[in-house]
């Protein structure tokens, strides 16, 4: 009897020590990240950034960035696993660099890391997209 009650305690005191070390892990939902919607100002000579929610949608004159971190360039901001949402495609990319010098109305260049994966949201956005890159 004195086996199963030494027993007992020894996996109630390793289910407890289980239990604080899988509490004090930091999950992948509590990951620091920004979110924002980026999108030109009236005048359209300047973009704004505005925070986001996860619920969100993108705006028809702008896009949601999603990043875990950035850093300025002269006339750029360098967005660090980065994904942009607009209204008809989303883009993952490990670094997207918008160019601050460029921005003209809904006209922003970017430029993606290789790595960048793009997927749209209907097939209408797909065409869309296509007849954007033919002109």
């Amino acid at each position: 009897m004195r086996r199963y009650t030494i027993a007992s305690c020894f996996a109630f005191v390793f289910a407890t020590v289980l239990f604080a070390i899988a509490d004090d892990a930091p999950s992948p939902s509590t990951e620091k990240s920004f979110r924002f919607v980026l999108q030109p100002n009236e005048s359209k000579d300047r973009l704004t950034a505005v925070p986001a929610s996860e619920n969100d949608e993108p705006p028809k004159n702008g896009t949601i960035v999603t990043c875990a971190s950035l850093r300025f360039e002269k006339n750029a901001i360098v967005f660090i696993d980065a994904t942009l949402e607009s209204a008809g495609e989303r883009i993952t990319a490990t670094e997207a660099t918008v160019q601050l010098d460029k921005v003209s109305g809904l006209d922003v260049s970017w430029n993606l890391s290789e790595d960048f994966k793009l997927t749209f949201k209907t097939a209408e956005a797909k065409q869309h997209f296509l007849k954007e890159q033919k002109r």
